[in-house]
């Protein structure tokens, strides 16, 4: 009677998931189609209406936050601090008090978020652009300073390198930002729907 021949050595558990590991199996377009065959029940993320939460310390799926896309996937850590907003009328009585407040009240993590070439290259643009603009404005208003009466044009220059660099680091904040930090959660704005939508709902 003939019998299979013994697996080679080293393969006998090549087709076995060992317990707690995450697979991830790519099928369809990955904006819409992107199927999980085996996805780990409790790996600590969630979705909640069109924010992203996690756990501290939780693991991404590792797919672009942005666009969904699995390809060429990179990852940028985000350190996030965050106070409750409420704290912004204590500034009509006093920057210090309001600056005292935020650090006393504000919570902290650390996001390493996966992100696909494409948005990793624009995040990082907005920032080299927003320090780029920042640093001129700077330049700019020395030469004002050297000579007033015949570098007064250089003051517009100034504002205009500085208005421009706020406004690329605004851009560069939103990209992925925090709504809430506490003890356990991050809920995160700025993450793609086709992204959320493989998630589990938050609270369920």
């Amino acid at each position: 009677m003939s019998s299979a021949p013994p697996p080679l050595p080293g393969r006998e558990n090549e087709n076995q998931v060992e317990a707690g590991e995450v697979c991830f199996k790519h099928e369809g377009d990955f904006t819409g189609g992107l199927v999980d065959e085996f996805y780990q029940d409790d790996i600590g993320v969630y979705r909640y209406e069109t924010k992203l939460v996690m756990e501290h310390e939780a693991e991404l799926p590792d797919r672009c936050l942005k666009c969904n896309s699995p390809e060429n996937i990179r990852i940028r850590t985000f350190r996030m601090s965050w106070h409750p907003p409420i704290l912004i009328i204590t500034i009509f009585a006093g920057i210090l008090l309001y600056v005292i407040l935020a650090i006393a009240m504000s919570q902290k993590g650390v996001v390493h978020a996966p992100l696909c070439a494409r948005h990793y290259r624009k995040r990082r643009a907005l920032g080299a652009w927003s320090g780029g603009l920042l640093l001129a404005s700077v330049g700019a208003l020395a030469v004002l300073f050297a000579d007033f009466e015949k570098n007064a044009f250089w003051g517009w220059v100034s504002l205009t390198c500085f208005l421009g660099g706020m406004v690329m680091g605004i851009a560069a904040n939103s990209f992925l930002r925090p709504t809430k930090i506490d003890t356990m959660h991050i809920w995160l704005k700025g993450v793609g729907r086709d992204y959320l939508n493989g998630l589990d709902r938050f609270g369920h």
